[in-house]
This record gives C-alpha cells, sequence and structure tokens, in this order.
C-alpha cells in the first residue's frame, strides 16, 4: 500500500489478494477508513460461526493487517523525516 498523508492506494498484489480472499473487489479504497469500510462489508456478506468462515474472516484480518502495517511504516518514514528536518532547522544545521 501506499500513503500520503490521509490517502492510500492499494497496490495491484493487495488487491488481487483481496479479491482472491473474498471474491469482492476493493473498488473506491483511498483512505484507512474506506478499507474498514470495505473489510466490514466483506465480513458481513461471509457472515457465520462455521469453521470455514472463521477462517475467512482471518484471512480478511491478516491480509487488513499487512495493508495498515504498511501505512503504518509509510507514516513513521515521514514522521522521522519530518522530525530530523525540524531538528536541523532548529540547532541550524544543515545536511
Amino acid at each position: 500500500m501506499i500513503r500520503l498523508g490521509s490517502q492510500i492506494r492499494l497496490s495491484r498484489r493487495e488487491v488481487e489478494r483481496f479479491l482472491k480472499i473474498t471474491d469482492i473487489e476493493p473498488v473506491g479504497i483511498r483512505t484507512i477508513e474506506d478499507l474498514e469500510a470495505y473489510i466490514a462489508r466483506c465480513k458481513v456478506h461471509y457472515w457465520g460461526v462455521s469453521k470455514e468462515t472463521r477462517f475467512l474472516h482471518w484471512l480478511i484480518d491478516r491480509e487488513a493487517a499487512q495493508c495498515r502495517q504498511a501505512a503504518y511504516y509509510g507514516r513513521s518514514f515521514e514522521q522521522r523525516a519530518h522530525g530530523h528536518v525540524a531538528l536541523q532547522a532548529f540547532s541550524g544545521r544543515r545536511s
């Protein structure tokens, strides 16, 4: 997943994996909230308590966690870069 500010974009590979897992294409996902809404729709579509349903929900959650992790590290990198620039400005040094 690519993240810029609050906007996200799923990679082609992530779209293919979600489609393979859920048979529901993740379209129009531009924010983390959109991703969460898509996940909720998938889980509502495949509701139940069977072993298979619980496994499917686990697969969806696992894929979503990987996307969130990618978004988190992207944000973390941006914050570190911004913090580094702010620290340089504060100390009066430039690199």
